[in-house]
């Protein structure tokens, strides 16, 4: 398959190949099949408006014209909110990989391109793994969470936090304990230091899932 001398480069030199299988720590291992090879990822996300992919790493032992197109797809994606990597394209790739616009980076769009473009899926999954299709707080069920008492309250809370927080890398150091609960605010007591947007994400789902309108207090 004829391939941009971009590629070309990428496949002799790639940037974000660890070249080592060793890799202390590693993340996220993915096969793929179709390259009858895999990928082992170091990954880490930041929490700003958005989850963002701002490190990542890999080790592969794939070799010619698809590792340079997996080295140019790891590039595309780093610094990219984590959001969006399961919803890229086969063209977004092409022109990524371009040596100029009016030429395209390779012929025709093959099983193993989209086998590359699924870890950006899988990536995504990491962070924000597939939830359950039943509702986690059914408030017809449970009543108001505000009406709860305050030991189930902290259970729920807790649960809370096991789901949707504690499993997102993003939030690997997090410890977070609930002190007390008035009708609008709850407080709170965590060493973890918060930057805004990650207190205010845990805010904005909580919220979410409870249907109700809280504040949180440090």
């Amino acid at each position: 398959m004829h391939v941009s001398n971009k590629i070309h480069e990428l496949s002799q030199n790639p940037q974000y190949n660890l070249l080592d299988p060793k890799i202390d720590g590693e993340d996220l291992t993915i096969q793929l099949p179709h390259l009858g090879s895999f990928i082992t990822l170091k990954l880490r996300a930041q929490m700003q408006d958005e989850l963002m992919l701002r490190e990542i790493r890999y080790y592969s032992p794939l070799s010619g014209i698809y590792l340079g197109i997996l080295d140019g797809f790891i590039q595309l994606i780093k610094d990219k909110a984590v959001e969006a990597l399961d919803r890229l394209t086969p063209k977004e790739l092409d022109y990524f990989l371009r040596d100029a616009n009016t030429e395209k980076a390779f012929e025709f769009y093959t099983r193993e391109i989209y086998e590359i473009l699924s870890v950006g899926e899988m990536i995504y999954h990491y962070f924000y793994p597939k939830e359950k299709t039943t509702d986690f707080y059914n408030k017809e069920e449970q009543g108001e969470y505000s009406e709860l008492s305050f030991s189930e309250q902290i259970e729920w809370f807790e649960e809370f936090m096991s789901k949707f927080i504690y499993p997102n890398p993003a939030y690997k150091d997090l410890v977070l304990d609930i002190i007390d609960i008035n009708k609008d605010t709850i407080f709170i007591n965590s060493k973890y230091e918060f930057s805004n947007n990650e207190l205010r994400y845990i805010v904005e789902k909580f919220n979410a899932e409870f249907l109700t309108n809280y504040h949180f207090s440090l």
